[in-house]
């Protein structure tokens, strides 16, 4: 799992680089690894800014890995929708400032991963913010609809 979100401390910041191509697409294990680093960062009483990032120039996060959630039964689905929701939690939670560097497609639970963090600073560029599953009668699974309209 190590090699799919990177996570380095530097000085004040702990760095967590999402490194999962082609997307960035996540599954459970992947979020669970990613709610145990937020965890470490939160509870490292050097750290006072966690920067999460992508490694990818094309997507920041593109929510879901639709390969895996296909596969999945409805209840993998169910288990990955809760640890999708636990990790935003842990981000909204914690006490250290968490900030998204956005250069790339944030798309559905990418986007609401985004949301979930104190602050969103995206780069100039030709990429887009969405909640696709809209499109398919799907409500955004982890607060999207509610950060949306609390940021906006």
């Amino acid at each position: 799992m190590t090699e799919k979100i990177l996570y380095e401390k530097k000085g004040a910041v702990g760095l967590i680089v999402l490194n999962n191509p082609p997307a960035n697409g996540y599954y459970k294990e992947v979020l669970e690894y990613l709610g145990a680093l937020i965890d470490q960062a939160s509870n490292d009483t050097e750290i006072k800014v966690v920067l999460i990032k992508s490694a990818s120039e094309k997507f920041f996060c593109g929510g879901a890995d639709i390969k895996i959630f296909s596969a999945n039964t409805t209840e993998q689905n169910k288990e990955m929708v809760v640890a999708a929701r636990a990790v935003c939690r842990k981000i909204n939670d914690s006490a250290k400032i968490v900030i998204a560097q956005i250069a790339g497609h944030a798309l559905g639970g990418g986007l609401e991963l985004a949301m979930a963090c104190d602050l969103r600073f995206a780069a100039e560029g030709s990429y887009l913010f969405g909640l696709p599953e809209i499109k398919l009668g799907l409500m955004p699974g982890n607060g999207g609809t509610v950060r949306l309209v609390n940021l906006v």
